[in-house]
């Protein structure tokens, strides 16, 4: 069965995004140069301009334009072999990973945890700066700001290997596979002490046809709760880096406004009662 095809944003920036990571997948099985030539010479090809073909090359971690025109004045002035001189033969270089073994399993580590933290704050560029400080400690060599010795589109294509994808961030399960065992007893406590103490509420009968059951007590007690508001501390993205059995709780939004600002009620006694829905600024903010 033919896959059916759809529209395709050939000018957006997660498109670019999936270049990058063709070409730091190409990369890693042939020569960069190359492919950074092929791509100048078809782009100025269809009539590009040179300093676009250098942005774009730029952004997919190619080589620069200028070098490329060099590259493709020795491919035609000077025949494939001179050009392909320096791209084959010789002993290739070990993989990063075969080579440090323990960044790796560190790195995955690493990834996996950041996948399940609340807000969606785990970025491709965090990994490389964590390889990075990784190699550095391990080589004795000082930590720098600019430059990571394992390239984020390298990064990008390390995640989805270790089965981590940039997925649409969106619901799921608020707790399931995430309460501890001390979680899960505590919230049985809770349950059980309000049930224990169904005679100080107000509660709806069931059936077709409900009524309001008073509370049985001298003082009673009024409920007050905020609809499933308390599950968002974060903003929200709509997508995030997720590892499939790591996915954090699906953080909700604020909600609207509770539509009354006070509750009002005439108690037993015939006097007027009201309690505010929200609480003051000082006890929310502290």
């Amino acid at each position: 069965m033919f896959q059916k095809t759809g529209n395709i944003d050939f000018t957006s920036k997660d498109l670019l995004e999936n270049i990058n990571e063709v070409m730091a997948f190409c990369k890693q099985n042939c020569s960069a140069k190359c492919l950074s030539v092929l791509l100048y010479m078809s782009l100025r090809h269809f009539n590009v301009s040179c300093r676009n073909v250098d942005a774009f090359l730029s952004e997919i971690g190619g080589y620069r334009a200028a070098t490329c025109h060099r590259q493709t004045d020795r491919l035609i002035h000077y025949g494939f072999e001179k050009f392909v001189a320096h791209a084959r033969d010789g002993k290739r270089g070990d993989a990063f990973w075969d080579m440090y073994p323990n960044i790796e399993q560190e790195a995955r580590e690493f990834s996996m945890e950041a996948c399940t933290r609340k807000a969606a704050s785990f970025t491709v560029e965090e990994l490389a700066q964590f390889i990075n400080d990784k190699y550095c400690e391990i080589n004795g060599l000082p930590k720098k700001d600019s430059g990571y010795i394992r390239s984020v589109q390298s990064c990008r294509l390390d995640l989805k290997a270790w089965g981590i994808t940039y997925s649409a961030n969106k619901s799921r399960p608020y707790f399931l596979g995430h309460e501890r065992p001390e979680v899960v007893e505590h919230r049985e406590q809770i349950i059980n002490y309000f049930l224990s103490r169904e005679q100080f509420y107000y509660q709806v009968s069931e059936g077709g046809d409900p009524k309001w059951v008073q509370p049985s007590v001298p003082e009673p007690v009024v409920l007050l709760c905020h609809d499933e508001s308390t599950f968002r501390s974060t903003e929200i993205s709509h997508k995030r880096w997720m590892a499939e059995g790591h996915e954090p709780f699906f953080v909700k939004g604020e909600g609207f406004r509770c539509p009354d600002d006070f509750i009002e009620w005439t108690d037993d006694n015939g006097k007027h009662q009201k309690v505010s829905c929200y609480y003051p600024s000082d006890v929310k903010e502290g």
